[in-house]
C-alpha cells in the first residue's frame, strides 16, 4: 500500500522564489492528506462504520461487483411455464414486462376476521409479507397490512370487523425500496464470504443464513463458532430427491428473525447466491 505521495519540486531557477515554494509546500502537503484520508478509509473492508451510504455504494459496485439490492414486499413477474416451453424471441421488445407497481385483485372475502385476496395466475406474489390495498369498495378493505402468503397467488390479513360485500376490487401496491447500508452489507458478505470454502454445501447454507440474520453490518458475529451457537436452527429442507425444490426454514429459537422476510426477498429475486439448479424458498 502507497503510504507516501512523490513530492513536487521547483525547478532550481525558481528556488529562491517564497511563493512559489508555499505553493508547492501546500500541494505536497494536500496530496499526502488526501492519500492519508483515502488509506484511513480502508474502502475493501465494507464492514467498517466509515463505509457508508454512496461511498458503501461505490464499494460495493467498483470493488466487489455487487450493487446495493431493492426490497420487495412480493415479484410481478409474468409466468411463461416451464423452460423450454416459450420460443424465444417471439415477445416484442419491452411488452410482457410488469412496470406497474399495482397488481390487480381479481376476488376478496372477509370472514372471521381474516380477509383472503387472490391475483390473476400470471402474478407471483411469492415472498410477499406486507403492503398496500388501495381502490377496494367498500373502503373498509384498504391500508397497509402485514400479509400472510397462502400460495403464489394468494394471501389473508387480518381485519376484525367487516366491510361488506365487495363491490369492487382494488389493487395491491408492489412496494420496492433500496436496501439499507446494514442489509447492502450482509448481502455483500453473503455472496463474497469465503470462509466457509468454495464447494456448496449444507453447513455452508446454515452458515450464510445465519450471517445474514445476525451479523450487523455484514459483520460474522460468531466467527468460527457459528455451527455451535446457532446454526442448528436453520434447516434445509430437500421435499423429494427429484423435485429440485428446496426450502431454508428457520426455526423458532434465541437467533433474532426479523430479517428473515428481507432474505426470503432476496432468495426470491436472486439477490444472493444459491446453486441455480433449486428452486429455493425461505420460510420461518
Amino acid at each position: 500500500m502507497i503510504t507516501t505521495t512523490l513530492p513536487s519540486y521547483l525547478y532550481q531557477q525558481y528556488g529562491s522564489d517564497p511563493d512559489l515554494q508555499a505553493f508547492f509546500t501546500a500541494y505536497n502537503s494536500t496530496s499526502q492528506g488526501y492519500l492519508d484520508a483515502v488509506n484511513s478509509l480502508k474502502l475493501p473492508i465494507y464492514t467498517s462504520s466509515a463505509i457508508t451510504g454512496v461511498l458503501l455504494d461505490w464499494v460495493g459496485n467498483s470493488l466487489y461487483g455487487i450493487p446495493r439490492p431493492y426490497i420487495t414486499t412480493g415479484t410481478s413477474s409474468l409466468s411463461k411455464g416451464v423452460y423450454d416451453t416459450s420460443i424465444y424471441d417471439t415477445i416484442p421488445y419491452n411488452e410482457g414486462i410488469v412496470t406497474s407497481t399495482q397488481i390487480p385483485i381479481v376476488s376478496m372475502t372477509w370472514s372471521s376476521g381474516v380477509v383472503t385476496v387472490t391475483v390473476a395466475s400470471i402474478y407471483n406474489l411469492t415472498g410477499l409479507s406486507s403492503g398496500n390495498i388501495q381502490g377496494v369498495e367498500p373502503s373498509g378493505y384498504n391500508g397497509n397490512f402485514v400479509f400472510t402468503s397462502t400460495g403464489p397467488h394468494s394471501f389473508t390479513y387480518a381485519l376484525a370487523a367487516n366491510p361488506g360485500v365487495v363491490t369492487t376490487e382494488g389493487f395491491i401496491t408492489n412496494v420496492v425500496e433500496l436496501a439499507s447500508d446494514d442489509i447492502y452489507k450482509r448481502v455483500i458478505t453473503w455472496n463474497f464470504y469465503k470462509g466457509d470454502g468454495y464447494q456448496f454445501n449444507i453447513n455452508w447454507l446454515k452458515r450464510r443464513t445465519v450471517r445474514f440474520l445476525s451479523g450487523i453490518n455484514g459483520t460474522d458475529p460468531y466467527q468460527t463458532d457459528i455451527d455451535g451457537v446457532n446454526a442448528y436452527q436453520v434447516s434445509i429442507l430437500f421435499p423429494t430427491p427429484s423435485s429440485y425444490n428446496a426450502t431454508i426454514q428457520i426455526l423458532a429459537g434465541a437467533m433474532d428473525t426479523s430479517l428473515a422476510a428481507t432474505l426470503q426477498s432476496f432468495v426470491s429475486s436472486q439477490v444472493v447466491q444459491l446453486p441455480f439448479q433449486y428452486n429455493w424458498a425461505v420460510t420461518y
